[in-house]
């Protein structure tokens, strides 16, 4: 049941994202404080899904677009009125959020190359994840651009975003 609970939690939190992420054209690239994997070293959102900078590459997670907006209109109270009662439990109980993820690895690359983050913008995120104070992030800082210096010798890996698109260049 606690497996369940912290899914729960990290689909509400990147819900919650998501929709703010979704109010600019500029991906959004946070860092990381202790809120996620340790592995990670900035996570990006973008429209359905999520993108997990580390130190030897990135990870994608994409959810299929029905299954998020049934997930998201039940997080935000905008289910179909048809489905309350039973009828809603049961549709939430049957909640299937089909997604797929994949992994880009710089094979043999350097395995910790040195992350500059750029054009940091305005505010700040907290995380106020559960009851432990020592699991909290605050003052989460908030950049639009990525750099993992020297991935293989003389090569930069860049990760920004262009008209709301997260692209990358080696």
């Amino acid at each position: 049941m606690k497996t369940k609970h912290h899914i729960l939690l990290f689909l509400t939190c990147f819900l919650v994202l998501s929709v703010f992420s979704q109010t600019t054209d500029v991906v959004q690239f946070v860092e990381n404080k202790g809120q996620w994997d340790s592995r990670v070293r900035y996570m990006a959102q973008v429209p359905g899904g999520a993108v997990f900078v580390q130190s030897s590459g990135f990870s994608i997670v994409q959810h299929h677009p029905e299954d998020y907006q049934v997930l998201e209109d039940m997080v935000h109270g905008h289910e179909d009125p048809r489905h309350d009662g039973k009828q809603g439990v049961e549709r939430r109980q049957r909640l299937v959020l089909r997604s797929h993820a994949y992994r880009v690895h710089f094979v043999n690359g350097n395995p910790s190359p040195r992350i500059t983050a750029d054009k940091p913008m305005e505010g700040y995120n907290n995380y106020f994840i559960g009851n432990d104070p020592s699991k909290w992030a605050t003052g989460v800082r908030i950049f639009q651009g990525i750099t993992l210096h020297d991935v293989y010798p003389n090569i930069d890996a860049r990760y920004y975003s262009d008209n709301g698109l997260m692209k990358y260049d080696l």
